[in-house]
Formats: structure tokens, sequence, C-alpha cells
């Protein structure tokens, strides 16, 4: 079964979920992004998603979430994002940005802050099927 959806000025993005606990977003709006590397969401899914991650904490000299680097990918929560009502799964190794020391991940999900939108960039993108100008 194939599931088209256009994502050019922004399309509703409903909910996110974290290990299956939804979090409803009213008026949400998302793009999808082939130059951005990192997945910008409300600061209040940050916050549920790296509540899921043991030792996970903002830091603010990175100004984003870092997690510890011995984090094992079965241990990192499930983590799925809608655009319209469907959902997309995030895959667990894909939370993982880069190291900012030995100890710690830079994570791919980050807050959006002031921006009036989500959005996905190639975490996301990696993880579906895009299939431009064909319905």
């Amino acid at each position: 079964m194939c599931i088209y959806i256009i994502v050019g000025t922004g399309v509703p993005s409903t909910n996110i979920s974290v290990n299956g606990s939804i979090i409803k977003l009213s008026s949400n709006k998302v793009i999808a992004d082939t130059r951005t590397t990192l997945v910008l969401v409300p600061g209040e899914v940050c916050k549920a998603l790296y509540d899921a991650i043991p030792r996970a904490t903002y830091n603010s000299t990175q100004q984003g979430y870092i997690f510890p680097t011995s984090t094992k990918v079965e241990n990192l929560p499930k983590f799925k994002v809608a655009i319209r009502d469907k959902q997309f799964v995030i895959q667990p190794e894909d939370l993982a940005f880069a190291p900012t020391d030995n100890d710690n991940w830079y994570g791919r999900v980050q807050s959006r802050g002031e921006l009036a939108f989500d959005i996905f960039g190639d975490a996301f993108l990696k993880s579906v099927y895009a299939d431009q100008g064909n319905r």
C-alpha cells in the first residue's frame, strides 16, 4: 500500500509519540527539508523524548540535548512523528547525530525554538520513500 503525502509549504503534523505516549499538537505544521540534518520539533516534544533516554540532558554549551554514547540502541525510545495523521518512525539509531566529546552524543532531534513550524530533516527522510511528481 502506498501513501502519498505532499509536503511543499507545510502540512499539519497532528501528533508525535514517544514510546507509545502520544503528544497532541494543535495547529502544528511541518515541512520536510533535504538540507536539514536534524529534526526540529516543539520544546515539549524534545523534553518528552530526552526524558525517555537515561542520563540525557539539555546542555547549554552545546545549545541542545545530549545523551551518553554508552546508550545502547535497544534502550532508545520509539519515536514517531506525524504528517497529517500518518505516523512515521525515526529509527532509534538515527537519534544520535554527532559526538560532543568522548562521552556524549548530540541528539538529532532538537527544539525548533521560535520557528512557527517543525522541520523534518534527513533523519526523517531516510526512513520514508518520497515520490516527486507522481501520485
